[in-house]
């Protein structure tokens, strides 16, 4: 979870059973995401995963489960908000994005983005005359479909909310995600 973050992100995983289980990723000074720590914790994770297996002699198990619930199981979730982070405001760059989607499919990770901020994106009126208006770079799903290597399940869910465009009271959302994902995940 990249750090800081939405004060209601991290209740709302320990709640879902990752209490215990969130480890923060800072930032850095200009991505929003510090890349190589990250990628360094993943690594870390990894080995003492396979360390762990081989005191208790076990196997590692595959990902997925024979059967109809929860047939694909991530090693790891990753959650962050890629545009307009709240509550620094920054938005990770499409190299970035792109390199973040290729660690999540390294090391089998599922990157929940938190893309509420998506549609808030508008110039100066002042400064429109002397430069374009910014582009919001591709949410996070559309890069990892767009990259070589998308698989069934993809690494990647996409939230969206109503909730920041057009009003608080409006508790209206949608996940975007690969098709089988996304099947399974209504189906919860």
């Amino acid at each position: 979870m990249v750090e800081p973050t939405y004060f209601l992100a991290c209740p709302i995983f320990e709640d879902n059973g990752f209490q215990g289980r969130l480890r923060g990723v800072p930032e850095d000074n200009t991505e929003g995401i510090d890349m190589d720590f990250l990628r360094h914790e993943l690594a870390k994770a990894e080995a003492e995963a396979i360390e762990d297996s081989k005191k208790a002699d076990r196997v590692d198990q595959p990902t997925l489960k024979v059967g109809k619930t929860y047939p694909k199981l991530y090693k790891y979730v990753i959650y962050l908000v890629p545009t307009f982070s709240n509550p620094s405001g920054k938005t990770l760059s499409i190299k970035t994005r792109k390199e973040l989607v290729a660690l999540a499919r390294e090391y089998d990770a599922l990157v929940v983005s938190d893309d509420v901020y998506d549609f808030l994106c508008w110039a100066d009126i002042s400064s429109i005359q002397e430069q374009p208006i910014a582009i919001v770079p591709p949410r996070l799903v559309d890069v990892d479909r767009n990259m070589l290597g998308y698989s069934t399940w993809g690494n990647t869910v996409s939230n969206g909310s109503f909730s920041k465009v057009i009003g608080p009271g409006v508790r209206v959302g949608w996940a975007d995600s690969a098709p089988a994902f996304a099947k399974e995940l209504a189906e919860v």
